[in-house]
Parts: C-alpha cells; sequence; structure tokens
C-alpha cells in the first residue's frame, strides 16, 4: 500500500510540476510510517508503567515542561522581554542575564501525584533547593495537565523567574507580576 501511496503522491508532484518538494514529500511519508511505527511499539504491555518508574505520565509532563523551558529562552533571546514592565529594581539585561542562567542550569523536574503545598496553600507547581543545594522543580500531575497551555507557559515562567528572584514564591500567595504579563 505505501508503494502505491508514494507512486501516486510523485504523479501528482510531477503532473503538478513541484517536483522541488518531491523529497519533502518523501520525509513526510517516512514520518508517517515511523508514526505508525511508535503506536504500534506504544501499545506493547508493560511499556507505559516503565516510562517513568510511575505509569502515571509523568514523563510527558516532564517533557512539556522542558519544550516550555526552551520556548521561554528563545523567546528572551529574540527580545521578547523587551517589552514587559519589570519592578525598578531589575533591568531587562539584569532579568535576561537571571533568567538564562536559570533556564539553562538543567535544573532537575519532577511531575508526580503528590499534592504540593508551601503553607497550607496547595499548589501546582513550586520550585525549591533541596537539602543537597539542588534547585528542583516540582509539579503536580494532575493540576498541571488541567491548565490551559497559556497557564502552563506562566506557571513555568514563573518557576524560574521565582529561582532567579525575581517573583516571589515561598510564601502562600505567589507572586506573577513579570509572569502574567506574557501573552
Amino acid at each position: 500500500r505505501s508503494i502505491l501511496k508514494r507512486v501516486f503522491l510523485n504523479t501528482v508532484l510531477w503532473t503538478l510540476g513541484l517536483q522541488s518538494i518531491q523529497g519533502f514529500a518523501q520525509e513526510i511519508v517516512k514520518d508517517v510510517s515511523k508514526l505508525n511505527e511508535i503506536n504500534q511499539v506504544r501499545e506493547l504491555p508493560g511499556l507505559r508503567d516503565g516510562a517513568d518508574g510511575a505509569g502515571n505520565g509523568g514523563d510527558m509532563c516532564e517533557n512539556s515542561i522542558k519544550i516550555i523551558r526552551d520556548d521561554i529562552e528563545s523567546w528572551i533571546l529574540r527580545g521578547g522581554s523587551e517589552s514587559l514592565e519589570l519592578p525598578k529594581e531589575f533591568s531587562v539585561q539584569h532579568y535576561n542575564e537571571g533568567m538564562l542562567n536559570e533556564l539553562r542550569a538543567n535544573h532537575s523536574i519532577v511531575c508526580t501525584q503528590d499534592k504540593l503545598f508551601v503553607g497550607k496553600a496547595e499548589k501546582t507547581c513550586k520550585n525549591f533547593e533541596g537539602s543537597d543545594g539542588v534547585k528542583r522543580i516540582k509539579c503536580n500531575l494532575t493540576r498541571f495537565n488541567m491548565l490551559s497551555e497559556e497557564d502552563q507557559y506562566r506557571l513555568i515562567h514563573h518557576e524560574y523567574a521565582g529561582l532567579a528572584g525575581f517573583e516571589v514564591n515561598d510564601g502562600e500567595e505567589s507572586e506573577y507580576f513579570i509572569s502574567n504579563q506574557l501573552v
């Protein structure tokens, strides 16, 4: 079947004079084939249970946070922070340097089913420095996954801004002055 699809696709491209994107079309066919293989592997018994040791989807949550982290870094590097209204004590350069340091520090990121508290307030995520001196971000998997994508970006920015000292998040009420400006 895939040979017929490839022949049909090549014929259509040739007919339309789009030979230059033929290689691109072949890559799409390969990617679809790989996707089918991945879906077959996902169906293997026990695979999901061993993914993060808990079988709770934590790896997908952690990967989402890493993607958001990388997007925030890219946004800063493209000058996105220039439009932020920062507290008087922080310059844009200071913000950029502090945020980039934390974003690039490869802090431990953990998603768990455990409820997270700061004081008596239940939180979706929290950042902290462990007794070993290692900075970490820990998120409740269920609460994180219930957030909209926009709110996930604000939250993860907030966690890194907390690590960098730009937003307070060590009390029961967190400060989102900068993070709420993200669109």
